[in-house]
């Protein structure tokens, strides 16, 4: 399965994870503007953000990142960046 990201097996994958895991992070589309919190639901994201923008996933360790997540939700704890991996 691909689209224009380029993201296709990793969406693919995320779903796999989800089943196994019995758990619904990403109850709707993954292309719908808003997704239900969960820690698999950011990680995920963080994922496909990394992979479809070209960046690292060590972003999550960057100062103002982690600056900009806590100004939009406090206290959210982002994964480290082998967790995203």
């Amino acid at each position: 399965q691909k689209n224009h990201d380029g993201t296709g097996n990793l969406v693919t994958g995320l779903k796999q994870c989800n089943e196994r895991l019995q758990k619904h992070a990403l109850a709707q589309d993954i292309n719908e503007d808003t997704i239900s919190y969960s820690e698999v639901a950011l990680c995920t994201l963080i994922a496909l953000h990394c992979a479809a923008s070209n960046r690292p996933f060590n972003i999550v360790n960057g100062k103002y990142y982690q600056l900009q997540v806590n100004m939009l939700c406090p206290g959210t704890k982002l994964p480290s960046d082998r967790t995203v991996q």
